[in-house]
């Protein structure tokens, strides 16, 4: 308490009855004294307390009071109205709880936040009390800072769930006893905590609210050791609520003695901790289902001290790793169950845990009692106690039966990838076939026809040399290696690599080559790999469909940030973009690597392959992806000024033909099958009409039989790249004329359109290569 001097109360000197005067001196005497002892017993709590009079202004207060308000001292406080130092927000319901106390004599656990002259906010609780004297009326209130509770309460709130309080703060009681135990005065948050009405309490024996264990134990040790120590902390007792409920609690007191060292009164402050027993239940019954949980699971589940000493293993990871029971009691270490060269960045894995950082699973060589070693996998995590770590806890999961079905699931993807290179090479060849056999049929035709016929065997032997392309590329691919370099023209090298990687796709392209384009010092077949696999990657990554965008162009090496590359010639970049996916960025560093895949097609080892071919080419593939919106690959090849080589693919020819009657729309995306088509067509008397694919094959129909001239039979290409193929576009002929007569034609044979080829509405089929004779056949069945 300030050592302030109080103002002295003087006796009016005209008051006419100085007995009336003297007894109101004296009934203020005595309410002085009562203040006093209650400003006594506040300032031993550490609680502030101030008096006001009815428009708020402070009349008396307290030292925690005067701190509270943020003034240097009680001179500055005086006089002045509480409103001064009342945050703004707070102002209208402080006006409200006075005009309450007035009404009804007093206010509780009201929280009002003050402003200091610097602009903080200090939260203080009130519990205020009206007094009345002769010809004043006073209000007196009790008040402590509850800023650090508050702000303790909204960082539970904001605590993550599985550790959150089962209460928001800890509820306070207070109440205190006479020398005989009676119960003299009592808080209101004992009261609505237990239950009881003032009445009801005032006047009883404080051990009557307890439980009969408690209220033996209070008797017999604690109030016999209290009278004399004058002193308990945090003795634990039951109370019982009016209801009959139980309330668990932490009682501490001090007592109030007299001059003479006799005991007056007690004041005793008592914590509510029902939920943190309730807590404390639930986390041992909690910590007994874990045992039982984790002696039923057949993963390894452990506990560590920060020693590394096992503290807990279950019976499923004894048995892994061959240890009993009694090895356990006798002391086991976590690191003898790992290989002796894993034990080094095993520790360094477990130093890392307790200093917070995040590491992952981590593979290890687990090692058995017998000195049997097996691939494990371990993932733990800080086990923390007062929010320090004290140990480590997590599982081992044994990887022997991953890896051998990772094996088996590898060969699985290299067999994929084996069926679909097979696939792809198939079709070529297959188009190629077509080409010769047709051409040699049509030489066949003019032989009494030298320059015809030389032009036909002209035309077969350019595909003959085209299948020769097509196999030293698959040599290539199975070879790799060194790569064999020569001055290269890229333009022929990247638009026969697009065309392999996607036969039979779905997927189409849009190609783009830079007018002046530079050579490249390059293996050709081996840079077209690097190609075909972009490509393939990029056409996984649009399982729907849609358009691969590919641009070669010059690329001066001195314009490209971050690229440190020999080329004093420049560069040439080949850039591949698709707009699938997207590829996720914690995926980014790792797809270059052997066998690192996250599609349900592949082996993983395209993008690995191509890295490794670039980067003997002295050149470097770089890649950017964004989700949603897909990736684009850069490869950058130094560039050369020497003579370079390669050559435009050839162009298919036609010749003559014999006239028969009939008009046939053929659709296929590849030119040299129409050309070719078209002139047999023409040999055996028909007319015939070409369609690049489907939509261009409906729409020639349509227009055809609205101009009188249909078409008698519409022979369709099965599988087109980035367009419509055979099976759609007989489903919209269907629609135009359902007696359409469509013949299905493909390179696959394995196909269920093809082997069900009457169920999908066509009249026969027609298989790549095919002779004169076969698609005579096929257009008899057709007609028939």
């Amino acid at each position: 308490m300030s050592d302030r001097k109080r103002p002295e109360r003087k006796l009016s000197a005209t008051c006419p009855d100085k007995r009336q005067a003297a007894e109101r001196e004296s009934a203020e005497e005595a309410l002085r004294e009562s203040e006093e002892k209650y400003r006594l017993l506040i300032e031993a709590t550490g609680t502030g307390y101030v008096i006001i009079d009815e428009q708020g202004r402070v009349l008396d207060a307290n030292e925690e009071y005067v701190r509270l308000t943020g003034r240097g001292s009680f001179a500055e406080i005086t006089g002045r109205p509480v409103t001064d130092w009342t945050a703004a927000h707070d102002l209208e319901r402080n006006a409200a709880e006075v005009r309450k106390c007035m009404e009804c004599g007093s206010v509780r656990n009201l929280v009002v936040d003050y402003v200091g002259p610097s602009g903080g906010l200090t939260a203080v609780e009130f519990n205020a009390t009206l007094l009345q004297g002769p010809g004043s009326t006073r209000i007196f209130t009790v008040c402590r800072d509850i800023t650090e509770r508050k702000r303790a309460a909204d960082r539970l709130q904001r605590s993550e769930a599985k550790y959150r309080r089962l209460y928001n703060e800890t509820p306070v009681m207070m109440h205190s006893i006479d020398a005989q135990g009676v119960i003299v005065s009592v808080s209101d948050r004992w009261l609505t905590t237990l239950g009881y009405a003032r009445g009801e309490v005032l006047g009883r024996r404080s051990t009557e609210f307890l439980d009969e264990q408690s209220r033996a134990y209070a008797l017999n040790e604690v109030l016999p050791d209290f009278m004399r120590t004058g002193v308990c902390a945090d003795v634990s007792y039951t109370f019982v609520k009016k209801n009959g409920e139980r309330v668990s609690a932490l009682l501490s007191a001090i007592a109030e003695r007299d001059e003479a060292g006799a005991f007056v009164r007690s004041l005793a402050v008592i914590l509510d901790i029902t939920e943190r027993k309730r807590a404390e239940t639930s986390l041992r019954q909690s910590e007994e289902r874990f045992r039982y949980l984790a002696d039923s699971l057949p993963l390894t589940v452990f506990e560590t001290d920060l020693q590394g000493r096992l503290t807990y293993v279950n019976q499923a990871g004894l048995d892994k790793f061959g240890y009993t029971q009694q090895d356990f009691a006798a002391g086991l270490f976590m690191v003898q169950l790992l290989a002796p060269g894993d034990r080094g960045r095993a520790c360094k894995v477990v130093a890392n845990r307790l200093a917070g950082k995040a590491e992952g699973y981590v593979e290890y060589q687990g090692l058995r009692k017998d000195g049997t070693v097996f691939p494990v996998t371990i993932a733990s995590s800080p086990i923390r106690r007062d929010d320090r770590p004290v140990g480590l806890g997590g599982i081992v999961v044994d990887l022997s039966e991953h890896k051998l079905l990772e094996e088996e699931m590898l060969k699985s993807q290299k067999l994929e990838s084996i069926g679909m290179l097979a696939g792809g090479i198939a079709h070529d060849f297959n188009n190629l076939l077509q080409g010769i056999f047709g051409y040699i049929s049509m030489a066949r035709l003019t032989i009494d026809q030298r320059e015809e016929s030389l032009a036909m065997l002209e035309q077969a032997e350019k595909a003959l040399h085209q299948s020769v392309n097509l196999t030293s590329q698959l040599l290539t691919f199975s070879k790799g290696g060194k790569p064999i370099k020569r001055p290269v023209d890229l333009r022929a090298v990247v638009e026969n690599a697009v065309k392999f990687a996607l036969s039979g796709s779905r997927v189409g392209y849009d190609l783009s080559f830079e007018k002046d384009l530079n050579a490249v010092e390059a293996d050709e077949g081996q840079i077209g790999q690097v190609v075909q696999n972009i490509v393939l990657n990029a056409e996984q990554a649009m399982p729907l469909g849609g358009k691969i965008e590919i641009a070669v162009r010059n690329a001066p090496s001195s314009q490209i940030p971050g690229l440190s590359l020999a080329a004093p010639d420049g560069l040439v970049e080949i850039v591949v973009r698709d707009r699938g996916a997207g590829i996720p960025p914690e995926h980014l560093p790792r797809i270059f690597d052997p066998y690192f895949t996250t599609k349900d097609r592949g082996s993983g080892l395209g993008l690995a392959t191509s890295y490794s071919i670039v980067r003997n080419h002295d050149g470097k593939i770089c890649v950017s992806s964004e989700l949603g919106k897909g990736s684009a690959f850069t490869v950058y090849l130094p560039a050369t000024r020497a003579p370079r080589v390669g050559a435009a693919p050839p162009s298919p020819s036609s010749a003559g033909a014999v006239r028969r009657a009939g008009r046939v729309l053929v659709m296929d995306d590849e030119p040299m099958i129409r050309v070719l088509a078209g002139e047999l067509l023409r040999r055996l008397g028909h007319e015939a009409e070409f369609a690049e694919d489907g939509a261009a094959a409906v729409e020639k129909y349509r227009r055809a039989r609205e101009e009188g001239r249909p078409f008698g039979v519409v022979i369709l290409d099965l599988t087109v790249r980035g367009g419509m193929g055979g099976a759609e576009a007989a489903r919209r002929l269907a629609e135009i004329e359902p007696c359409v007569r469509t013949i299905v034609s493909s390179g696959y044979s394995d196909d269920e359109v093809i082997s069900t080829y009457r169920e999908h509405g066509f009249c026969s089929f027609l298989k790549k290569p095919y002779t004169m004779g076969e698609l005579c056949r096929a257009l008899d069945d057709a007609m028939a």
